[in-house]
């Protein structure tokens, strides 16, 4: 068993240094610009979706009575079929043979406390990071860590920047795509929570804390900011709607429901499997 145990750490260990030595060798800019094309099948066919005429249409109609019931029926149906979309298209593209090697390689580094210098609290509290000396963490620890890189430090910081490059044609059109987005990381948050809430936690946090915070500006753009002032509450993103602001969309759509929580758990099966 202790020989076994030797050769799976000499294993992770040789990994690392290979995927380290990959990344090392690349030019920054030509990465980033690999992944942001991938992340962009995921993201773009959202962002046409908010600029269909049929969306602006709706957009104007419902500014004139925000409050009545089919303005709200209408904004809820966007965000269930939007938000079917994106996951749709994140389980379609972290299949295998549609992730960039890179980006496979990014994501295996993800797992090392070598790079997570600071973890939001939701993730350090349940999960320690592989070392030198570290033999396994959980098939769950794995994922919770892979996928927070996936969604929270990739997947929606780029979707904010392409709803901040979005071309509006009123201000209801920008009010309508701002609130989709934000829902959509919200509902993204929520299914992320569930899914890990349940893991053991730790006795102290595995590393040193970060917090990321919602911020919006006047003009209604969308940025995040991070600073070290930890939400207790645990929240991946401060200022995003929780799981009582949805109550009714759920307990109301629970087919929708059940299909993205498991298209969700679909998605991080998808990542773990490349690792």
């Amino acid at each position: 068993m202790q020989v076994q145990k030797l050769q799976q750490l000499k294993q992770i260990r040789q990994k690392y240094t290979k995927c380290l030595e990959t990344i090392s060798n690349q030019d920054v800019l030509l990465c980033k610009g690999i992944i942001k094309q991938w992340i962009s099948n995921i993201i773009d066919p959202l962002i046409k979706s908010c600029s269909t005429k049929q969306f602006i249409l709706q957009s104007n109609e419902n500014s004139k009575n925000p409050n009545s019931e089919s303005s709200i029926q209408c904004r809820q149906n966007q965000l269930m079929l939007l938000t079917i979309q994106i996951l749709n298209n994140m389980e379609k593209f972290t299949e295998k043979d549609k992730i960039p090697e890179l980006f496979q390689t990014s994501l295996f580094l993800s797992l090392f406390k070598s790079q997570n210098i600071k973890a939001p609290l939701f993730v350090a509290k349940r999960t320690k990071y592989y070392t030198k000396n570290t033999i396994k963490i959980g098939i769950y620890q794995e994922k919770m860590i892979i996928s927070e890189y996936f969604i929270f430090r990739l997947l929606i910081s780029n979707l904010i920047e392409s709803s901040n490059n979005m071309i509006y044609q009123n201000i209801n059109h920008k009010m309508q795509c701002k609130f989709i987005i934000l829902a959509i990381m919200g509902i993204l948050q929520i299914l992320y929570q569930d899914y890990f809430s349940e893991l053991k936690q730790l006795d102290q946090p595995s590393t040193e804390l970060f917090q990321r915070r919602i911020k919006i500006s006047k003009q209604q753009d969308i940025s995040i900011i991070i600073d070290d002032n930890i939400d207790q509450e645990e929240s991946l993103i401060f200022g995003l709607h929780c799981k009582k602001h949805f109550e009714n969309l759920m307990e109301n759509n629970q087919e929708w429901l059940q299909e993205i929580c498991l298209k969700f758990a679909k998605i991080l099966n998808n990542l773990h499997s490349i690792l």
